[in-house]
């Protein structure tokens, strides 16, 4: 361990200086918390490792993604809900050929699934080949070894919510339509 000082520079132009014992060759990250209309320094918080902030980071990442989530939610229904009115027809004449009302929901549930599973795997296959090339191009900059971190918990996160969200979705939007009479289905009314 050892004493390392840090200036704290304010708004005003001058420095405090703040003592803390960090281990040899550890990076240190630091939370200034500053308030009162002059800038005083009130509570300094001290992270003792790089894999704090990433954590940090992770945790952000998934709070976007459920916010992200929440509204592609929103927005899957009410696209599947304008693409159920505007092929009634077709579900009409499903349900006159004698599928089920219950069968014709399960349709429209795979066909949401189809499109988030594909969409799934291009973007994760896109998204893995950019980061991996970004990370090569900028470990031959820093002369650094390659490293390769997936984030596991975010990914299982994001592909449970999105598959969530294309069932709910699909089977919400499906909900109005499904109590209708087949006549009156096919008449689009």
């Amino acid at each position: 361990m050892e004493l390392v000082t840090i200036l704290l520079t304010t708004s005003q132009w001058y420095s405090i200086p703040l003592h803390c014992w960090v281990q040899r060759g550890m990076p240190v990250f630091a939370l200034f918390v500053l308030t009162g209309l002059n800038g005083k320094l009130t509570r300094v918080i001290g992270f003792d490792s790089l894999s704090v902030a990433v954590d940090v980071m992770l945790l952000f990442f998934n709070v976007v993604s459920v916010i992200a989530s929440i509204l592609c939610f929103f927005v899957l229904w009410l696209s599947f809900t304008s693409n159920i009115y505007e092929n009634s027809w077709e579900f009409g004449v499903l349900r006159a050929i004698g599928l089920s009302a219950g069968q014709v929901i399960r349709v429209y549930i795979y066909e949401a699934l189809a499109i988030i599973m594909s969409a799934l795997v291009l973007g994760s296959g896109t998204g893995l080949i950019v980061a991996a090339t970004l990370t090569l191009q900028f470990n031959l900059f820093t002369e650094m070894a390659f490293r390769f971190d997936f984030p596991y918990v975010l990914f299982t996160s994001v592909v449970a919510m999105s598959l969530s969200v294309a069932v709910g979705g699909s089977y919400l939007a499906s909900l109005d339509i499904k109590s209708q009479p087949i006549a009156q289905t096919l008449k689009g009314s």
